[in-house]
């Protein structure tokens, strides 16, 4: 009669195997593939009665390692292609090397997209890594704190997962679309979120992005402010000052010319900047949010 433990050990197998087929493909697609092959397994086995025998149909009817990686991979290329316009064509188009090339740049608008959005969102991990994560990690040194400790712990897989998809939509870096791991048991559920690395990388992640924020809001969000202002101004203020004509005009129509070139060459300065910053912003969170 087969047991618990021999059931544990052909999952762990089958996941080792597929982990051995995906060999130098994105760790973040193999995250996914692992999650999902594992949450099968142990759904269909709690269905199935928990009959231990019952896993070898379950493991056998899920397909081999070499199908399901083939068949992540060929899913890899359909997402890239339908979201990015990626395919595997040998075909390099040309560059377009123009100085004004960054203005048609969709990647970096939604660079820039990110770098608005990461100051009020840095505030609240902020927040919750100060005041969630040290408090209760200061309290579990006399045990009552604990259970808060493991929660927030845990609360670094979903928050990671947000940040991911945040990330992989805006910077267009392939990021997790599952979690790290599957629950297996009562005493994994209370001992893994403490013991992961990953969720301590995490944590760490979400307490750096407020001095990271700080850096986004000095070099892109202000300067993007600055740059709309400064070629709107020529427009409204005139305006404004026809309605009511106590409002003084900082910027007259006349100066509309120049303050287009300057405020033209600020944002063209403000997007390279959040396309750079970004680039190494993904790379970083790929590095501490993804499991290794």
């Amino acid at each position: 009669m087969m047991s618990n433990d021999q059931v544990e050990q052909n999952i762990q197998d089958y996941l080792s195997a597929l982990t051995a087929q995906l060999q130098g493909q994105d760790i973040a697609l193999i995250q996914d593939a692992l999650y999902d092959a594992e949450n099968h397994f142990r759904c269909a086995f709690d269905a199935a009665g928990r009959q231990p025998s019952a896993i070898f149909d379950i493991i056998k009817s899920y397909g081999t390692p070499k199908e399901i990686a083939k068949y992540y991979c060929d899913m890899e290329l359909t997402v890239n292609w339908a979201i990015y316009g990626i395919c595997t064509s040998n075909i390099i188009a040309p560059k377009n090397t123009s100085m004004f090339a960054i203005l048609k740049d969709m990647s970096a608008y939604k660079a820039l997209i990110y770098a608005f959005i990461r100051p009020p969102l840095s505030i609240a991990y902020f927040a919750w890594t100060l005041m969630v994560g040290l408090c209760s990690a200061a309290a579990s040194l006399f045990i009552v704190g604990l259970p808060i400790l493991v929660f927030y712990m845990k609360s670094m897989q979903y928050l990671s997962l947000l940040e991911g998809r945040l990330i992989e939509s805006l910077l267009r870096l392939r990021m997790p679309r599952r979690p790290a791991n599957t629950d297996i048991s009562m005493k994994q559920k209370v001992l893994d979120p403490l013991l992961l690395r990953r969720n301590w990388s995490t944590s760490l992640y979400l307490f750096l992005q407020l001095p990271l924020a700080i850096v986004y809001l000095l070099l892109i969000v202000l300067p993007t402010i600055l740059a709309t202002c400064l070629f709107l101004s020529p427009i409204v203020d005139p305006i404004l000052h026809t309605i009511y004509p106590t409002f003084e005009i900082d910027i007259n129509w006349y100066w509309l010319p120049a303050t287009t070139i300057v405020s033209t060459g600020l944002l063209m300065l403000t997007l390279f900047l959040a396309k750079l910053l970004g680039t190494h912003h993904s790379k970083l969170a790929k590095a501490m949010l993804v499991a290794a």
